[in-house]
């Protein structure tokens, strides 16, 4: 977040930007704006929800058949990350933030 003040920014350039978790991201964003980028986007809840979502995606045992299906999509674009998509009813609260850090670090994400 404090290099943004310095970079250099064409207005129309594209940028993604995300945080910890949504507000950190959202800080990035309006940061942004006001520097007048622009098209910024803020990665929807962060890098946890990320990590959640993309690299740890859960499929409960009582899923649908439109759930499974998105699941194998999600599954796929899991594996494709080095994700550990999984099975049963393990909901998000249930991730604390060490499974979270351990599966990044698998992963390669640089935390």
């Amino acid at each position: 977040y404090e290099d943004l003040g310095r970079l250099e920014l064409d207005p129309r350039q594209r940028a993604l930007v995300y945080g910890f978790d949504t507000a950190d991201g959202e800080r990035a964003g309006i940061l942004l704006e006001r520097r007048g980028l622009e098209r910024a986007w803020v990665l929807e809840d962060g890098a946890l929800g990320w990590m959640r979502t993309v690299m740890m995606p859960r499929l409960p045992g009582d899923a649908g058949p439109e759930e499974r299906r998105r699941f194998e999509e999600l599954a796929e674009l899991s594996r494709y990350f080095g994700g550990t998509p999984g099975f049963g009813s393990t909901s998000e609260t249930d991730l604390d933030i060490d499974q979270i850090l351990t599966q990044a670090r698998r992963a390669s994400c640089g935390w």
